[in-house]
């Protein structure tokens, strides 16, 4: 087609400028689109759309050619997807992988020629799953940057979504509630931003939900703690605010992993939780109150960390007879006062003890010496007094420990007297790192330091140890 354009001196030319009509498949599947509800005409008449662009591609460029009158169904499954490449930067190439993307090959093979964990697309994957539908996509960390459109949030028989470490943005949606036969998703380490719908509370299949690491705002929709299904619930590293919902046997059997940490929000600790939940860790937001002694009913408990809250009361001694804890125990920079229970040594298996930044007084309990798995010993920055038992020095596992800012006497003059470098050198890890925080024996604590940094043993933790 001619464009005739004002040429110099008022004289009309022609310039030869091509303009190709859209073609009749094109207009067609454009038609169907809008008329299924698939994707709003505004957004197809957009040119600059990934739509627009996605249905082009599908239209005038794909290989296979996709019947639209018979097999509409799987044109709209591939426009779908090629949608999510021109939206997230696989067309200017941000992504890592390609993954087959705008190939000829079906979009169930769309992936990195690997196993059902592998990158990309899949389908099959569930059981009972058509193996010519997509159910689940595995785009960990390859660089999609930008909004997801909104044709993914509707892919109705999507099972399985991973999308963590990415540089997706916009928010979710409510038409995420969509998604009915969704069983996993995981939108971690990403910039959504907006609420957390109230619609998440209608995946009644749903066994894991992380959007941790976000910049996701408002309260955490009850809906989403009474799914009978979930399994697990990550939304730490957020700003999200009001108070964590209440979580029962009743309304979740089924819980086993809570993660809300680094949010801001407030209110208590919940009172009970269902009896599976093997990890809480709620740290860096304002919860108050005391530590609620429905803990203590967790038959499979393994790690708590309730720290940089502003809980108030004592160290309970109900959680020293949760012998399951295992992994962490850590209620630090809180506002806890009292002294710490003797029988914290009943915690023989686990691995991190932190009380540190409290207002905790009386003795390092005896009994911190029996705990045999203990690694990191952190009891700073608190009120206490006595002696550094010298039995700790036979905690073989131990390579951090910090006793700085009390009122703590040296127990360690076994290693420390005469500061003879001998003995360092034939001491263990554990009796270095108890030795570097003995205050009262700083003939050595520069020989402890150097004699840790060269047996391999050390800890940032150590600096300053005079």
């Amino acid at each position: 087609m001619a464009v005739l354009m004002a040429g110099r001196g008022g004289q009309e030319e022609e310039n030869p400028i091509q303009w190709t009509p859209p073609s009749k498949r094109f207009l067609s599947l454009l038609a169907l689109l809008i008329e299924r509800g698939i994707t709003p005409a505004e957004v197809l008449d957009d040119p600059s759309s990934p739509q627009n662009r996605a249905a082009l591609w599908l239209a005038d460029e794909d290989p296979l050619s996709i019947p639209l009158d018979t097999s509409f169904d799987h044109a709209v499954q591939r426009y779908r997807l090629v949608a999510l490449y021109y939206s997230t930067g696989g067309a200017e190439g941000y992504w890592i992988e390609n993954l087959k993307f705008l190939s000829e090959e079906h979009e169930c093979n769309w992936n990195d020629g690997g196993d059902v964990y592998g990158l990309g697309v899949h389908c099959g994957f569930g059981v009972g799953s058509d193996p010519d539908e997509v159910d689940k996509l595995n785009f960990m960390a390859n660089n999609l940057t930008g909004p997801m459109p909104a044709e993914m949030w509707t892919m109705g028989t999507l099972r399985n979504a991973t999308f963590m470490q990415n540089g997706l943005t916009g928010v979710v949606p409510e038409s995420i509630g969509e998604l009915l036969h969704l069983e996993f998703i995981c939108l971690g380490f990403n910039g959504f931003t907006g609420t957390v719908p109230e619609q998440v509370g209608e995946l009644t299949k749903l066994t894991w939900i992380g959007m941790d690491a976000n910049n996701l705002v408002g309260t955490v929709p009850s809906s989403v703690l009474q799914l009978s299904n979930l399994r697990n619930i990550s939304m730490a590293w957020n700003s999200l605010t009001g108070t964590i919902p209440s979580m029962t046997k009743e309304t979740n059997p089924n819980l086993r992993w809570v993660y809300f940490g680094n949010n801001n929000l407030a209110g208590p600790v919940p009172p009970s939780l269902p009896p599976f939940v093997s990890i809480v860790d709620l740290p860096g937001n304002r919860l108050n109150g005391t530590i609620p002694e429905g803990l203590a009913n967790l038959e499979n408990f393994k790690w708590l960390n309730l720290g940089r809250n502003e809980l108030t009361g004592k160290v309970p001694e109900f959680l020293t007879g949760v012998t399951s804890l295992s992994r962490q125990l850590r209620l630090h920079q809180n506002k806890l006062t009292g002294t710490i229970p003797e029988e914290i040594g009943n915690l023989a298996k686990l691995v991190r003890l932190d009380l540190s930044g409290n207002s905790l007084n009386g003795t390092v309990p005896m009994g911190i010496s029996g705990m045999e798995k203990l690694q990191i010993l952190h009891l700073q920055d608190n009120e206490l007094e006595g002696q550094i038992p010298e039995s700790l020095e036979d905690l073989l596992e131990l390579n951090s420990a910090r006793f700085e800012n009390n009122n703590l006497e040296g127990g360690v003059g076994s290693i420390c007297g005469g500061g003879n470098k001998d003995i360092f050198e034939r001491a263990t890890p554990a009796q270095l790192v108890v030795a570097a925080w003995v205050k009262s024996q700083e003939c050595c604590a520069n020989a402890v330091q150097s004699v840790v940094m060269g047996l391999g043993h050390a800890d940032p933790t150590l600096n300053g140890a005079n």
